[in-house]
């Protein structure tokens, strides 16, 4: 069989499929599981930035909500935690958060004068 007789044979089985009835599967929907779906762009076709769901509960020009995203353990290298989408090493300072220590599944920081907690989503404290 010719590539282009396969072709056809497959398109004319497809119309013929849809013709009779047989369901044809849809595109699966994306089920994020309560995070950013990574599929939807977070910049607007004329270029305007988009914040992702969870980072803007504060109000316009107010302190934002610390949200701990990742963390990267590397003696070797060093470590650093995923903070409001800032990676910020063990010991330096970003976005007004100094990183006191980082462990396997939460954060020690200070932030505007008091030393907080926070854990990774999921993880066994939170």
């Amino acid at each position: 069989m010719k590539p282009a007789a396969g072709w056809r044979a497959a398109a004319l089985g497809l119309a013929v499929g849809i013709g009779l009835g047989i369901p044809v599967p849809a595109q699966g929907a994306y089920d994020a599981k309560g995070k950013r779906d990574p599929l939807v762009p977070l910049v607007t076709d004329s270029g305007k930035r988009i914040r992702p769901p969870g980072l803007d509960e504060a109000e316009p020009g107010g302190p934002r909500p610390l949200a701990l995203q990742g963390i990267v353990l590397d003696p070797a290298a060093g470590s650093y935690a995923l903070i409001n989408g800032e990676a910020i090493r063990e010991g330096e300072t970003g976005n007004g958060v100094r990183v006191i220590r980082i462990m396997a599944d939460s954060v020690l920081v200070e932030w505007q004068g008091e030393q907080r907690r926070l854990e990774l989503e999921g993880s066994a404290g939170s």
